[in-house]
């Protein structure tokens, strides 16, 4: 009973205030879309950087 009034209470402040839960929602799938860019193009960016460190030494 107490979990059902829990549910019932945070559906309802969501819904009051839907403008701001959704900004919050945006911001953090934009953080997290930047963070894992961030890792996935790390390898290929120090790879780069060590043939243009090669190229340039000679």
């Amino acid at each position: 009973m107490k979990d059902n009034r829990l549910i019932t209470l945070s559906f309802r402040k969501i819904k009051k205030s839907l403008k701001r839960y959704f900004s919050l929602i945006i911001l953090s799938l934009l953080g997290t879309g930047f963070f894992i860019g961030m890792k996935v193009s790390m390898p290929n960016l120090l790879v780069s950087l060590d043939d243009y460190y090669k190229e340039k030494a000679v």
